[in-house]
């Protein structure tokens, strides 16, 4: 999609600037969404409403507001917390309606859980938003009994439960946790500096530039929380030392560049050893087969051979507002994040550290491999069966061909087949994304 010899308007790269990452509920091409009745309606056993109609969701939510997703009874059953992620709470069932339709339609799975949502506003800082989560989450365990709540998470979600859970006594409230595409370590692509940097190296031409770096800025000037909670904790060493830069054509982008100008030092803390209980979690990781998932990358001419291909699956639903379009030009913006080739463990380093990513998180950050492994560390197809190796959580999984989105909506990108073999455990039968859920939030 982003090469240099591409020709575009800045009308296009307006539509851009427009449509990528539009909330999800104006999305281009989504189905139909179904009006919900009525505002709530009380179960005689909880103080818990229903989920909201649409007229609600419009509003931004000013705390934690927690749902049941149906007035069934508790009887013996188990809390399910299910925790959304961007712009989730704009959603009808915050996007979580499929996954749980195909969840209570096996019997085994609604004798054991309860399912509970929470709404939180994705555009607030963590820091103002645990503090609620943590006590509406609280208030959930006392309504069962006090059992521990398992949770489902989808990624930023996943970092709500990960700076909650730093304190020891919210911990104790948590049975497991089970997160999909969760940037535990943050990503390249909140880290603004390192990735417009990154952009204006690779992008020679004013049109191309612009088309890359105009959309990015109009983003994050509007979701600073992310920049603020999720840049890159650099525990694999590899920010590069660049200094003071500064571009001027075709806009004007400037910074400074640097490890200690731009590691996140508070999602650093977090992953200290011992911080946080992670053999409480279960992790999900996945990325995209694409040019950048080798250390070598495209030649020229494979780029060029590309091009209407790219422009025909990419480029033109991109400007259109498709998200799955949206996280294929975002995965390749976070793969060629230029780093510190000196702090690899190769001389020269390989070409695209982060090849793997789902767009949004690369597999080392979604997989919350400890710090000290990452040290250097840079994720390719080669190597991914040494990670399992590496790990220090409950249980994780990783998934070939599918983004950051295809846990929730079970929507394959360029064909990729609907059963997944998990890469880190290829002897396992492969099974769809769904079903590999269901199994591991029923399994012990």
């Amino acid at each position: 999609m982003y090469h240099r010899i591409r020709i575009q308007t800045l009308f296009m790269a307006f539509i851009i600037g427009s449509f990528i990452f539009l909330p999800e509920s104006f999305a281009v091409g989504e189905p139909p969404k179904v009006q919900l009745p009525g505002v709530v309606s009380v179960s005689a056993e909880t103080d818990w409403p229903l989920l909201p109609n649409a007229k609600r969701l419009k509003k931004r939510p000013t705390a934690v507001e927690i749902y049941q997703f149906d007035e069934s009874p508790i009887g013996n059953r188990a809390p399910l917390l299910m925790v959304h992620g961007l712009l989730g709470e704009y959603w009808d069932g915050f996007r979580w309606r499929k996954l749980i339709s195909h969840l209570l339609s096996d019997p085994d799975f609604s004798k054991r859980y309860k399912i509970i949502l929470a709404r939180y506003d994705t555009h607030a800082l963590l820091k103002d938003i645990v503090p609620s989560f943590k006590v509406e989450a609280a208030k959930v365990s006392d309504s069962f009994g006090g059992q521990p709540l398992k949770a489902v998470a989808l990624s930023i979600g996943g970092n709500v439960l990960q700076d909650a859970m730093r304190d020891g006594a919210f911990s104790k409230r948590i049975d497991s946790v089970l997160t999909l595409g969760t940037p535990f370590h943050g990503s390249p692509l909140f880290t603004t500096n390192w990735l417009e940097y990154s952009m204006m190296k690779h992008y020679h031409t004013p049109v191309s530039r612009l088309d890359s770096a105009l959309p990015y800025r109009l983003y994050f000037n509007k979701h600073k929380n992310l920049v603020a909670d999720l840049r890159w904790d650099d525990s694999d060493r590899m920010i590069p030392d660049v200094g003071k830069f500064q571009f001027y054509v075709p806009m004007p982008i400037s910074g400074v560049l640097s490890p200690a100008s731009t590691t996140n030092q508070m999602v650093a803390g977090w992953n200290e050893p011992g911080k946080i209980d992670k053999s409480k979690f279960t992790v999900y990781g996945a990325y995209m087969l694409s040019d950048y998932a080798t250390a070598d990358g495209p030649n020229e001419l494979t780029k060029l051979l590309k091009v209407p291909y790219r422009f025909t699956v990419t480029l033109l639903p991109e400007h259109l507002g498709r998200e799955h379009p949206v996280l294929r030009a975002l995965n390749q913006h976070i793969a060629r994040a230029i780093t510190n080739s000196n702090s690899t463990t190769n001389t020269h380093g390989p070409r695209y550290t982060y090849g793997l990513n789902d767009g949004i998180a690369p597999v080392s950050s979604s997989l919350y491999l400890p710090s000290a492994a990452m040290a250097g560390l840079a994720v390719t197809q080669a190597n991914v069966p040494s990670l399992k190796g590496m790990l220090d959580v409950k249980r994780a999984r990783l998934f070939k061909n599918i983004d950051h989105l295809t846990f929730i909506d079970d929507y394959h990108p360029l064909g990729a087949p609907d059963a997944l073999k998990d890469e880190l455990e290829p002897e396992l039968a492969a099974r769809s994304i769904f079903d590999w859920i269901k199994s591991d939030l029923l399994a012990p």
